[in-house]
């Protein structure tokens, strides 16, 4: 998930982006280790053996280990020349909320073998790196952990091989339960990783050739008169010179009576309106104070309120492109759905007539449809759409009605579609204690792409309060299969969308869902006609790329690709100049 400044501390990966950038301006270089070895114990089966698990299990009586190999450093590198080090490992749920802490494991030169580990022949745990409290909004996020100290410590680290131990801190209720992903997982393709910054080294380059000549100043400024000479002798009288110009004239004369008053003249023409101001972005409360205590459809022409709120167990449904402004405050106690906008498409292939190209949304490029072959070539992958930039998705204040693009589409089009738009504005507090939900649709029916999240911006002249749900989320890439005598491969994820939450005041301590959408599984396809899977629609967040199929009969499809993860942004302004 790509988040914008002021953002919770636990999103690490912008965190983690965001230092590598200030680490290069600095003469440093990153890199990456090589996930040697991961698995986990049970003290319920000491010889149970778990090191091709998808997942690394960590609970009462279970204990995960992961081991690196630093062959990707320099062999003369030495401990003191790394500046940073970081063990990075995805949390793909978490069952119960407590404790865990990661340890050093084993001798750090000794590896452990994954296929044979187990309850007996696991390595010893060593010193305490860092204790971490676990919650449940740790789900489906990176955990991240300092391990430099460590690292240092190896005179020389590319042959070293560090090991890690993931406990929980006590056992019983003290003692989280939480499943990370290991390096066999396909569900995101999270594997562990341990990320290194290490310091330059490069010389200081020559001095380069003196610059062109300037162009010439302006003229200084005159110098102080000089003194005065002596007097001249006297001249004889000249001639009578001619006669001199008028005087001036004399002064006025008193003022006369003042004369009968003339007839009234016609009126001008009417000059041109002024400018809107300001506060008009906030409506005209033309509607006044409305809660809503019933589910119903909001008319976007009727979008203009004093005070707005959506009663608990309520739903307002909202097409896509609506504005609600409120001169007062808004507040959602409910649950506010907005309406999905762009298209998926549909694949051209022999006899099928001619393409549906998916609507791209808010996007830079449109998801693409698969790639029609048969038994004797290849059907190529179908890319997804291409996102905007986290710059790009900060000036979205008034988005329009097109959010997430299309899926891409394999023999027919869905009929779900990109994730819709909402703006509300609000001159006094703006406060979300419900849901509101903008998610890009799932792809449907066999090999369609998923498509991307919609976007939802927030906007206060005072505050803006986050205690509910906002969803943006990519939707999911639909699994291959047979459509008639068509074989179909898997299509991609959408990408996540866009939640931009701007005020002087911003506190975001519910849920901002902006998660790509899952890719699907490999399929095996056993016919003559075959179609590859459609890419997935991009917002915030690029789309997933459908899978191909090879040439052969039968074969088997690779799997799709998850779409990326959007953008939360909050801007601590007020934003009222930037709404008209």
């Amino acid at each position: 998930m790509k988040v914008a400044l002021f953002l919770p501390g636990r999103i690490a990966a912008v965190l983690l982006a965001s230092l590598v950038l200030v680490l290069l301006s600095f003469n440093v270089a990153a890199v990456e280790a090589t996930d040697f070895a991961d698995g986990y114990t049970s003290t319920a089966a000491l010889k149970g053996k778990f090191g091709a698990a998808k997942t690394l299990n960590v609970a009462d009586k279970q204990t995960a280990y992961v081991q690196f190999a630093l062959d990707t450093l320099p062999a003369n590198l030495t401990g003191a020349e790394i500046r940073k080090a970081t063990l990075r490992l995805w949390v793909a749920n978490v069952t119960k909320e407590g404790s865990i802490t990661v340890r050093q494991a084993g001798n750090g030169a000794t590896p452990f073998a994954e296929a044979t580990i187990d309850g007996n022949t696991a390595p010893v745990a060593g010193a305490d790196l860092e204790s971490i409290e676990i919650v449940k909004e740790d789900a489906r996020t990176f955990l991240t952990v300092d391990v430099t100290n460590y690292l240092k410590s190896f005179a020389s680290p590319s042959t070293a091989l560090p090991a890690f131990v993931i406990a929980q801190t006590a056992a019983g209720r003290a003692g989280a339960s939480l499943v990370f992903d290991s390096k066999e997982s396909v569900a995101t393709s999270h594997t562990p990783q341990l990320q290194i910054v290490l310091a330059g080294n490069g010389a200081q380059g020559a001095a380069g050739p003196a610059g062109p000549a300037g162009p010439q100043g302006q003229v200084g400024p005159a110098g102080p008169l000089g003194p005065q000479g002596t007097q001249g002798p006297q001249g004889g009288q000249g001639a009578i010179g001619p006669q001199g110009l008028v005087g001036p004239a004399g002064p006025l004369g008193p003022q006369g009576a003042i004369g009968p008053q003339g007839p009234i003249g016609t009126t001008g023409l009417q000059g041109p309106q002024g400018p809107t101001g300001d506060l008009n972005v906030y409506g005209n409360g033309s509607q006044g104070s409305v809660v809503i205590a019933s589910n119903q459809n909001l008319d976007p022409r009727y979008a203009q309120f004093t005070n707005l709120t959506i009663n608990a167990g309520m739903e307002l449904n909202v097409p896509s492109g609506t504005v609600i402004r409120c001169t007062g405050t808004f507040t959602n106690n409910g649950q506010i759905r907005v309406g999905q906008y762009a298209g998926g498409g549909a694949a051209e292939y022999a006899n099928s007539g001619p393409a549906i190209f998916p609507h791209p949304g808010c996007s830079k490029r449109a998801a693409s449809n698969g790639q029609f072959a048969t038994t004797s070539f290849y059907a190529g992958i179908a890319p997804g759409g291409v996102a905007l930039s986290l710059d790009e998705a900060r000036t979205l204040f008034n988005p329009g009605p097109a959010g997430g693009g299309g899926g891409g589409g394999a023999v027919s089009s869905g009929s779900l579609g990109g994730g819709g738009t909402l703006s509300v504005r609000a001159a006094g507090s703006l406060t979300n204690n419900g849901f509101i939900l903008a998610g890009g649709g799932h792809g449907s029916p066999t090999g369609e792409g998923g498509c991307g999240g919609g976007i939802v911006v927030l906007a206060s002249r005072t505050s803006v309060q986050n205690s509910g749900t906002v969803s943006c989320f990519g939707g999911w890439g639909a699994g291959g299969g047979t459509v008639g005598a068509v074989q179909v491969g898997p299509g991609g994820g959408g990408g996540g969308g866009i939640i931009h939450f701007t005020a002087p005041f911003v506190t975001a301590s519910g849920t901002q869902y902006v998660v790509g959408g899952l890719a699907a599984a490999a399929t095996s396809i056993n016919g003559t006609t075959r179609v590859s899977g459609g890419g997935g629609g991009a917002c915030g967040g690029n789309g997933g790329a459908g899978a191909a199929v090879p040439f052969g009969n039968p074969v088997t499809t690779g799997n799709s690709q998850p779409g990326a993860d959007g953008h939360f942004i909050f801007t601590q302004i007020d934003p009222t100049p930037l709404l008209r």
